[in-house]
């Protein structure tokens, strides 16, 4: 990509590797605005990782919040550099609020204390946030160039699959960074079913039960995404940089598997160039 990344390019370069790579594969026209979406995403997801009460977590989500509202009221928003272009892509491509509103609504749950209670709440907020975020960019994408897109039944239950996918696969492989600060991240019903208690993840140590527990949990991830492959088996090129990011996640599920689903064994990080690969590879069978 020649030229300067923008300020969201470089924080999503930074913060969020795997939808910065993804999305060079989108044309010049929509990369930038596709930054900017992921980066925005990328803010409400980390705001977590720098408070340490959940009314701080709230507050910061309060603001986020207005500062959509601004944007669809035509009011002066923040002077905050992703706002302030993420007005801009909302005006140049027509994004409806309603999408923004749900994925902000759902990160409240990043503040509880609690783990969701069961496997189908997690989907759920999975839906809402990585499905949501997928549906977004393709509308982005679809707006840019009308007319290549696939029937909305098809397209929303392909964007549930992937997304719940794409997400059990990051939450597994980040287990221990979630528990180093005291959080579990993992659906109670779950681990109630594997005999894991929460000290067990907390006290960061492999034993049997966990294994089994996050066998369990990527044999639900893969389910996924073989059903949103199944739903889509050929995906519009202009479309395909929002499921690129599902053919990443396979990596980090081979990789869990390898070091026998010990999520406390950090295992040898992937190369860019194998992620570039395999992103590639998908990019020319229009497969993800």
């Amino acid at each position: 990509m020649a030229g300067r990344i923008s300020y969201c390019g470089e924080l999503l370069r930074g913060g969020d590797h795997d939808r910065f790579l993804t999305a060079l594969f989108s044309s010049a026209a929509t990369r930038e605005p596709l930054f900017t979406l992921y980066a925005f995403n990328l803010e409400i997801a980390r705001i977590r990782d720098h408070v340490k009460e959940p009314l701080l977590g709230e507050m910061r989500l309060q603001w986020w919040r207005e500062g959509i509202a601004g944007i669809f009221s035509s009011q002066s928003c923040p002077d905050h550099p992703v706002l302030q272009a993420l007005g801009e892509a909302i005006a140049v491509f027509d994004l409806p609020r309603q999408r923004f509103e749900i994925m902000l609504d759902a990160r409240s749950a990043d503040f509880s204390s609690q783990p969701h209670a069961t496997l189908d709440a997690l989907e759920t907020y999975a839906d809402a946030v990585s499905a949501g975020l997928m549906r977004l960019a393709a509308l982005l994408l679809e707006r840019a160039r009308p007319g290549d897109g696939f029937p909305i039944h098809i397209q929303d239950a392909a964007f549930h699959h992937a997304g719940a996918g794409y997400m059990l696969a990051g939450l597994l492989r980040s287990i221990a960074f979630h528990g180093a600060r005291g959080q579990i991240c993992l659906p109670a019903d779950v681990m109630r079913l594997e005999g894991v208690s929460p000290d067990m993840l907390l006290a960061g140590k492999m034993r049997p039960e966990i294994g089994r527990m996050i066998e369990r949990l990527s044999q639900r991830a893969e389910m996924h995404i073989q059903r949103a492959r199944h739903l889509l088996p050929r995906v519009p090129r202009d479309i395909l940089p929002v499921f690129l990011p599902v053919t990443l996640a396979e990596l980090y599920l081979k990789a869990l598997r390898l070091c026998r689903h010990d999520p406390f064994q950090p295992p040898s990080p992937i190369p860019v160039h194998r992620k570039q690969l395999r992103l590639f590879r998908a990019w020319l069978g229009r497969r993800f």
